[in-house]
C-alpha cells in the first residue's frame, strides 16, 4: 500500500501514520474498494433501467389517458373512466424522473390533456344523457 501524501510504500498497515512524511492514513483495501465501486455502479444503472422505464410508462399512460377520453362517445361512461385512471396512473409516474426527463414530461402534458379530455367527455355525456332523460319526462313518454 501507498501513502496517499507523498506516495511511498508503506507496506501492508490499514491505518496509522506514514513513517516517511507522518501524516495519518485511512485507507481500505484496493479490493473493497473495487467491490463497493461495483455496487454503486450496478445501482446506479439499476436506478437508471427504473427511470427510463417509469418515464416510457409514462408517456404510454399519458396517450392511452387521451386515447380512452376520446373514445368516451362509443363506450358512453367506460372509456373516459379508463382515460381518467390512465391520465393519474401517468401522472404519478412522471413525477420525479431525474432521467430520460423529456419522456416524462411528454407523458406528463399527455396524462393532464387524458384527464381534461376524460373529465369534459364524461360531464358532457352525463349532461346529454340527463337532458334525454328529463326530455323524456317533459314530453310524456316512458323510455321503456
Amino acid at each position: 500500500m501507498y501513502c496517499p501524501h507523498c506516495g511511498k510504500d508503506i507496506g501492508e498497515q490499514q491505518e496509522g501514520y506514514c513513517p516517511d512524511c507522518g501524516k495519518k492514513v485511512n485507507s481500505m483495501p484496493s479490493v473493497q474498494k473495487t467491490e463497493s465501486s461495483e455496487t454503486d455502479t450496478h445501482a446506479q444503472r439499476k436506478k437508471k433501467d427504473n427511470e427510463q422505464i417509469l418515464s416510457v410508462l409514462s408517456l404510454i399512460f399519458g396517450i392511452l389517458s387521451i386515447i380512452c377520453g376520446l373514445g368516451g362517445y362509443i363506450f358512453i361512461f367506460g372509456g373516459p373512466t379508463i382515460g381518467l385512471i390512465l391520465g393519474i396512473v401517468g401522472l404519478v409516474f412522471s413525477k420525479k424522473r431525474t432521467e430520460y426527463t423529456s419522456y416524462a414530461k411528454i407523458g406528463k402534458v399527455c396524462s393532464i390533456i387524458g384527464i381534461i379530455v376524460s373529465i369534459l367527455v364524461l360531464v358532457t355525456t352525463a349532461v346529454f344523457v340527463g337532458i334525454g332523460v328529463y326530455w323524456d319526462i317533459v314530453q310524456g313518454t316512458q323510455p321503456y
